[in-house]
């Protein structure tokens, strides 16, 4: 019997392969594993209801009722009238704009998930069209 040997160019041509599959199979698992996790990563908007949690605070959708022109930065006063379910509660925020506004905020939200904004929160005020607001709690 012969053995069968290879020969150094022959070796170096496979290793060049082997490498080259390893190498694109590495990739491969890579952008696999990133496509995953950028799918599986809850998004921020919450869609249906009006409270949502982001990394440097809570997000809460809602309506003004007094007629403000200008968002911005401000520090809650009040916050009053909350009914409803734990789940499910109504409030209206008094907020003390840095502008010297005030702005009557009312927003539903799940007191499981997030209290109530609180007096002394300081918040950022995003007017939105018909009346709608985002108040991010810092």
């Amino acid at each position: 019997m012969r053995s069968r040997t290879y020969s150094s160019r022959k070796m170096k041509s496979y290793n060049k392969r082997t490498g080259r599959y390893i190498l694109f199979s590495a990739f491969l698992i890579f952008v696999i594993v990133i496509g995953i996790l950028a799918f599986s990563i809850p998004s921020n908007i919450n869609q249906t209801g009006s409270h949502s949690r982001t990394i440097s605070g809570d997000v809460f959708n809602g309506e003004i009722v007094n007629n403000v022109l200008v968002g911005g930065l401000g520090i809650v006063q009040a916050d009053l009238d909350c009914k409803g379910h734990v789940e499910s509660i109504t409030c209206r925020a008094v907020i003390m704009m840095d502008s010297g506004e005030t702005i009557h905020f009312e927003y539903t939200h799940n007191m499981v998930e997030e209290p109530c904004l609180s007096p002394g929160d300081r918040v950022k005020v995003e007017l939105l069209s018909n009346l709608k607001a985002v108040v991010y709690r810092f």
